[in-house]
């Protein structure tokens, strides 16, 4: 099952980030040099909104789920210096892709206690990313607000700790906005003990005015996510290739996947393990679903509502191993060339 998954080159290219206007205290010496061109800032009335000069592509709330373990968040020691990606160290701000823009080959370091959310504006790519340290703050990580999104090769494995207080759509890994209408691609992302959703991506078509975009999973590793891992729910939205599990060694465990409609949905050649949680796959309103050649421990669990479930090949002895090619540490994230 693992062996068809994407693969990457083997060798590292040097960081291409050419940005962070405006925060260039955020990188090291040689990064600011790379930033002279890119002085542009963007503000509004409330928070200081930053344009990261990314450089740009060729062309141009539900609190669910079930308690809090006693689980020990990862103490990193700082991230490794390389000269095959930079180090941004956030203090509160906002990081504007704009339409064309691609990050790729950055750690962002948590280890501060402050935080970066990164918004995708319109058709961005944001590969090559290591998330370092515990994410400790009421903010979304990334959030999808425009055209098609491919995220890749992302590392958020150290989590999330819910602060005391929160709005219901904080502390989130991957956030996809009501507004979203394009094609979004999450592949070979390690997302594990985040509060509110490993990827959250119903909103578009299930939050009022949504735009409907479509959301795809594929060759991702989640584990102990509360609420849910994998939540999604627009029209021909999947999850393929992906591994779901509560353990009970993380901070929580919530639901493997979560479907809402309006569908149809599909999962295709995925593990996914409850643990001590209820069940694998939660369903919500009236939809479609279409599992095959999936593992579950547990079955489905309709929320007050009728949905068609077209099954086959479905299992139960899920393969909870990494798949081939996730990153299991934010410098292995940062360094590759995706």
């Amino acid at each position: 099952m693992r062996k068809d998954r994407r693969t990457f080159l083997a060798s590292a290219a040097s960081a291409s980030v050419a940005g962070l206007a405006g925060c260039t205290d955020m990188l090291s010496e040689s990064g600011k040099k790379k930033l002279s061109e890119f002085k542009e800032q963007v503000y509004d009335n409330e928070t200081k909104n930053v344009h990261e000069g990314i450089r740009q592509m060729p062309g141009g709330g539900d609190n669910g789920g079930s308690g809090i373990g006693n689980y020990d968040p990862i103490q990193r020691d700082p991230p490794t210096k390389s000269s095959d990606y930079e180090i941004m160290e956030p203090s509160g701000e906002i990081m504007h892709l704009r339409d064309g823009e691609v990050l790729e080959n950055v750690i962002v370091d948590w280890e501060n206690g402050d935080w970066l959310t990164i918004i995708c504006h319109g058709n961005n790519a944001i590969r090559n990313v290591g998330f370092h340290g515990v994410h400790r703050t009421d903010q979304v990580a990334i959030s999808m607000n425009g055209g098609d999104v491919d995220i890749a090769n992302v590392y958020m494995g150290d989590g999330c700790i819910r602060p005391d207080q929160y709005q219901s759509h904080g502390q989130v890994g991957i956030f996809v906005h009501k507004n979203f209408h394009g094609t979004a691609t999450i592949s070979h992302c390690n997302i594990q003990n985040w509060p509110n959703n490993g990827i959250y991506g119903s909103a578009p078509s299930t939050v009022s005015g949504g735009k409907g975009g479509t959301v795809h999973i594929q060759n991702c590793y989640a584990a102990n996510n509360y609420v849910s891992s994998y939540r999604i729910s627009s029209q021909n939205s999947s999850v393929t290739n992906s591994v779901a599990f509560n353990d009970g060694s993380g901070r929580y465990t919530g639901r493997p996947f979560w479907g809402w409609a309006a569908g149809p949905l599909y999962v295709k050649k995925c593990d996914f393990d409850s643990g001590p949680y209820s069940g694998c796959v939660f369903l919500r309103d009236n939809g479609t679903l279409n599992i095959t050649d999936t593992n579950l421990t547990t079955g489905y669990h309709e929320d007050a509502s009728s949905w068609t479930i077209n099954e086959s090949g479905v299992g139960k002895n899920p393969d909870l191993s990494m798949p081939e090619g996730v990153p299991e540490s934010p410098e292995m994230a940062a360094s590759r060339q995706y």
